[in-house]
C-alpha cells in the first residue's frame, strides 16, 4: 500500500475512534424519595404538566410518577391507579383489595401485581434501580421493567388488564431481573421510551409463568440515561484528535511535494 493511502486510512479510522470516545452518555441518579419520606416527583400521567424536572446530558426532562395495581382479584386481573405510599424511605403501593401498603409486590398467588409507571416528556433508557428493602426472592425474576408506546396510556383504565398493557411494550425494553445483596438491580434495556413500568415480577410480561414466586420491594432510586433521538448530531473530534489529524494531513502534503522534486 502506498504511504499516502496508508495515511488516509489511518486518519479515517482514528477519526471514528475519537468520535466513539467522545459519545459517552451521562447516567443520572434519580432519587425518588429520601429517608424522611419526602417525594421527588409529581403524581401525574402527563409529564408535560409535571412540576418535577431532572437534567440529563444538559437536557431538562419533566417526569411524572403514578402507581398501578390489578386490585380486583386473581380471576379478572383488572387494573386501576393505586395510592403511592412510603415505608422507611422507599416507595410502596397500596393494593386496595388486600390493603397491603408495605411493598411493591406480587404476593397474592401471582394474581395481583403492583407496578410504578414513570412518564417523561423525552425518551430515556432505564439502566438500574436501588431499593430500601426486599421481601422474598426468586433469583433472576424479582423485578420487571417495560417501556411502553405512547398509545399504551389509553389501556390504563377500568376493565383493562396487564395483558392489555403488555401488548404495547416496546421491543428491547422488557426484562426480568434479580436484586443483588446490595439492594440493586441492573437492567439490560437497549431501547428508550417515554413511559416506563417497574414493579414486582409480572408474569403478564413474561411467558415463563412457572418461574413465579412472591417478592416485594421498596423502590428508592433509578439510574437513567438520555434516549436516542432521530436527529444525528454533527461529528465531534476532541482537540488532541484534531491536532493529530492536522499533523497527518501536513505530513501527507510534504510527502507528495518531496516526490515531485
Amino acid at each position: 500500500m502506498k504511504l499516502s493511502k496508508f495515511l488516509l486510512v489511518f486518519a479515517v479510522v482514528f477519526s471514528f475512534s475519537v468520535q466513539a470516545t467522545d459519545s459517552r452518555k451521562e447516567e443520572y441518579n434519580y432519587d425518588l424519595v429520601d429517608q424522611y419520606g419526602s417525594y421527588n416527583f409529581s403524581q401525574t400521567l402527563d409529564a408535560t404538566k409535571s412540576s418535577t424536572t431532572i437534567t440529563i446530558d444538559g437536557v431538562d426532562i419533566k417526569v411524572g410518577l403514578t402507581a398501578w395495581s390489578d386490585t380486583w382479584g386473581h380471576e379478572d386481573n383488572y387494573i386501576q391507579q393505586a395510592p403511592i405510599t412510603d415505608w422507611d424511605g422507599g416507595l410502596t403501593v397500596t393494593n386496595s383489595q388486600s390493603g397491603d401498603s408495605h411493598y411493591i409486590d406480587n404476593f397474592h398467588g401471582g394474581g395481583d401485581f403492583d407496578m410504578i409507571l414513570l412518564s417523561f416528556d423525552t425518551n430515556v433508557v432505564l439502566d438500574s434501580a436501588s431499593f430500601r428493602s426486599v421481601h422474598g426472592d426468586n433469583g433472576s425474576n424479582e423485578v420487571t421493567i417495560a417501556g411502553l408506546a405512547d398509545n399504551a396510556l389509553s389501556n390504563l383504565s377500568y376493565k383493562s388488564t396487564w395483558a392489555d398493557v403488555a401488548a404495547f411494550s416496546i421491543s428491547g425494553t422488557v426484562g426480568h431481573y434479580g436484586i443483588s445483596s446490595s439492594l440493586e438491580s441492573k437492567f439490560g434495556a437497549v431501547s428508550s421510551a417515554k413511559y416506563w413500568l417497574i414493579g414486582a415480577y409480572n408474569t403478564f410480561f413474561d411467558d415463563s409463568v412457572e418461574k413465579y414466586k412472591g417478592v416485594g420491594f421498596k423502590l428508592q432510586a433509578l439510574n437513567l440515561e438520555l434516549g436516542t433521538t432521530t436527529t444525528t448530531p454533527p461529528t465531534q473530534v476532541s482537540e488532541p484528535g484534531a491536532l493529530a489529524l492536522m499533523g497527518l494531513g501536513l505530513g501527507l502534503v510534504l510527502y507528495r511535494r518531496k516526490r515531485r522534486v
